[in-house]
């Protein structure tokens, strides 16, 4: 029996995206106002009544380029919002399916944008930052 020195080819798979191939947070940077929304976000210790809209699709963008992959981004934000609006005394405020729809928006935005700072991503997605219900 003989065995090939050649290495076997790998299955082809859809590319999963510029998100889910970063490496993890501390190895890569993140500006020092993502890291700490992040945080708070972890930690549930963000301000509900400070926490707007900009600040959530911030949140979503810095757990994305955090996270090994959009799942993993998602769950976790999904967890902090969820535990902020209970901690708040609003669980009936946060909503999974409108969480996961913004998860996926701001990944496919982030798809988009080849650069890795928040403001150049924020500049060139302002259809991500129009009144909820509007964009």
């Amino acid at each position: 029996m003989t065995t090939s020195t050649q290495p076997r080819p790998r299955p082809r798979t859809k590319n999963p995206g510029p998100s889910r191939l970063l490496a993890p947070r501390r190895a890569r940077s993140l500006d020092s106002v993502s890291l700490e929304l992040l945080d708070g976000l972890d930690a549930v210790t963000l301000d509900p009544t400070t926490f707007d809209h900009r600040a959530h699709v911030r949140v979503a963008w810095a757990a994305l380029r955090d996270g090994p992959s959009l799942d993993a981004a998602s769950a976790r934000v999904e967890r902090g919002l969820q535990a902020l609006a209970t901690g708040a005394g609003a669980p009936d405020k946060y909503d999974a399916e409108l969480t996961r729809t913004w998860m996926r928006r701001v990944d496919e935005a982030l798809g988009r944008c080849s650069s890795s700072s928040w403001d150049e991503f924020a500049r060139v997605n302002p259809d991500l930052f129009a009144a909820p219900g509007q964009g």
